[in-house]
């Protein structure tokens, strides 16, 4: 967190150091609140860690270097190529703690994935030179020739100011098929520091351990996603300690990123992570969360559902009620139910593309479909009935299945938000009447289906009704 030329760092506990500097680690030291590794199961990566790690991706974290001798990181590095440039030589050993964070908390969530550390700092300065970046960008430009398995680079760094060339260097990675993934900022402030503003950087926002934003995090519209970043367990030279910052943020959904690339091709990383994330606050898009907290197990169901989806994707079922979920009809397929104490199949006919769920008792689960080579999911709550409403966009054409226990009066709307770059555009539908009662299918029209580049969400809301969205 910085004030003015003052930055606190994460070398001690709650040091603050003055410098005049270019950049800076936006963390800081924290006392700790027991909670340890809390945010391994936030994300859901304990249950997604059963399907996939990382397997055979490279990554780059940008930073303070690492204690290449911690227990938990050693296995994880991929040395061969990295470079300290804050001193001109090979040695990466991190002096200052950041960069060990960082890394200790991408190994946790993709532990077989490999990092490839570069140090931009010199010694144990908490600054670094824009210039000493420059160099480091342009390295991994080039390092990506040769090592094509290169799909994420992190930098859970901020710049004081903007810088072109910077700028330029990122878009160049993007365009080489990188994730490029940037911590928001540690101001508390409505603004995205630099890099992370960068069109096309996955930006991140900070969460607590109960999915509030944190204080410090920034938020702006440009806000991707946000994630786990206050009170974390972390990795340290000769041992552990807590941070917090929107630093950590950014490594967890670097982590999340770097798992899912194992079987995520690299250019529908940003789309399945966005799909995949638990909406938080306000219904829909906002500048504090983005499209919502990044969720790992519910980011890899979504990969499977998006050629082979379940509809609807999510419903609410009372104890003992039945539902019919329909997805694309083949020969042979099987299912897959996540908790088997919440629902049962009752009926699976795969010729017609039906299968039928019973409740069986309060809880959540999901119920999933696959044949050979795909799979799709649907989200089933069981308990109290209540009104929902569940859109799904396939093949161009949006979908919606609303779920009303009683006729409800009134108005309920559709907004659409394209997230593209920089820029955030919204239009919002209304439909006032009577809604009917019971299960209602149908298709928008095409001329009201949202339009735009980059990431889009569809969400519907409405007198009584739980919001419903869906993100392609």
């Amino acid at each position: 967190m910085r004030w003015g030329a003052c930055v606190v760092v994460a070398c001690c506990l709650f040091q603050v150091v003055c410098f005049a500097a270019e950049g800076y680690f936006p963390a800081f030291s924290s006392a700790g609140g027991g909670a340890g590794y809390w945010y391994i199961q936030a994300v859901e990566a304990d249950k997604a860690s059963r399907l996939i790690c990382g397997r055979g991706v490279k990554m780059v974290v940008v930073d303070s270097g690492v204690d290449y001798t911690h227990p938990d990181i050693a296995s994880h590095l991929y040395l061969d190529f990295a470079y300290d440039f804050g001193d001109n030589d090979t040695d990466i050993m991190d002096y200052l703690g950041h960069g060990t964070a960082v890394a200790g908390i991408i190994s946790k969530l993709a532990p077989c994935a490999k990092i490839i550390p570069l140090k931009i700092n010199p010694g144990s300065s908490p600054a670094f030179s824009d210039n000493n970046l420059k160099r480091a960008l342009r390295y991994v430009l080039n390092l990506k020739d040769i090592q094509p398995n290169i799909k994420i680079v992190n930098l859970s760094i901020t710049l004081a100011n903007p810088d072109d060339d910077v700028e330029s260097l990122i878009t160049e990675l993007l365009k080489k098929g990188v994730v490029v993934v940037a911590a928001s900022g540690n101001d508390g402030e409505k603004k995205i520091s630099f890099p992370a503003s960068v069109p096309g950087v996955i930006a991140v926002s900070s969460l607590n351990q109960q999915d509030a934003v944190s204080s410090f995090s920034n938020y702006s519209p440009k806000v991707f996603i946000s994630a786990p970043g206050e009170e974390m367990e972390v990795s340290y030279p000769n041992g552990y300690t807590f941070m917090s910052g929107t630093s950590m943020a950014s490594a967890v959904v670097s982590g999340v990123a770097a798992a899912l690339a194992e079987v995520v091709p690299v250019d529908k990383l940003p789309l399945v992570i966005a799909k995949g994330s638990v909406d938080e606050g306000n219904p829909g898009y906002d500048e504090f969360y983005g499209f919502g907290k990044v969720d790992m197990l519910k980011s890899l169901a979504a990969y499977f559902s998006m050629d082979f989806p379940l509809f609807p994707s999510r419903c609410h079922l009372s104890p003992e009620e039945r539902k019919d979920l329909y997805f694309l009809p083949v020969n042979k397929a099987g299912y897959f139910i996540e908790n088997a104490t919440v629902v049962q199949v009752a009926s699976f006919d795969p010729s017609h593309g039906s299968i039928t769920v019973k409740a069986l008792s309060v809880g959540k689960t999901f119920v999933c479909v696959y044949s050979d080579t795909k799979a799709g999911c649907s989200f089933v709550v069981v308990g109290e009935k209540r009104s929902y409403v569940s859109p799904l966009f396939f093949y161009g054409n949006l979908f919606v299945d609303l779920h009303v226990v009683n006729n409800l009066n009134g108005t309920y709307y559709a907004t659409s938000t394209a997230f593209k770059d920089r820029a955030v555009s919204r239009t919002t539908i209304l439909y006032a009447g009577k809604l009917p009662y019971g299960d209602f299918v149908f298709q928008l029209p095409a001329d009201e289906i949202p339009e735009g580049e980059g990431v889009k969400e569809f969400l519907i809301c409405g007198d009584g009704l739980i919001c419903g969205r869906d993100i392609f």
